[in-house]
């Protein structure tokens, strides 16, 4: 018998980034979370994190905290709304609390990884 082909399963991992006081998804971000969507596709038993974010260095600790929010649930809503299932999506807002970035202004930003 021929031998099973081997599937390399290869992660995914996008970065939203926003200006101060964003978290619109303009049609730039879409395009992003459309490699998303395929790769959820293509893998369907694979679960993604979605982790909003947002800069220390403005604002204030409960501002900050609000605006990841809102980016990490309008990147889900969106996903959801593609056909992405709510199952497969694992979803982390840090305020300011985590800065995945040295350079502040990048900390506003989603970052959505599928392994």
């Amino acid at each position: 018998p021929a031998p099973k082909p081997v599937v390399i399963e290869t992660p995914v991992k996008e970065t939203i980034f926003y200006a101060l006081r964003e978290s619109d998804l303009t049609s730039d971000r879409e395009n992003i979370l459309n490699k998303v969507v395929e790769w959820c596709k293509k893998y369907p038993n694979k679960t993604i994190n979605i982790s909003g974010y947002a800069d220390k260095g403005t604002g204030n600790p409960t501002l900050n905290a609000g605006y990841a929010k809102q980016r990490a649930e309008k990147v889900v809503d969106m996903l959801k709304k593609k056909g992405v299932p709510a199952s497969q999506m694992v979803v982390n807002s840090y305020g300011d609390t985590v800065q995945p970035f040295a350079d502040n202004d990048k900390n506003r930003c989603v970052i959505i990884e599928g392994k």
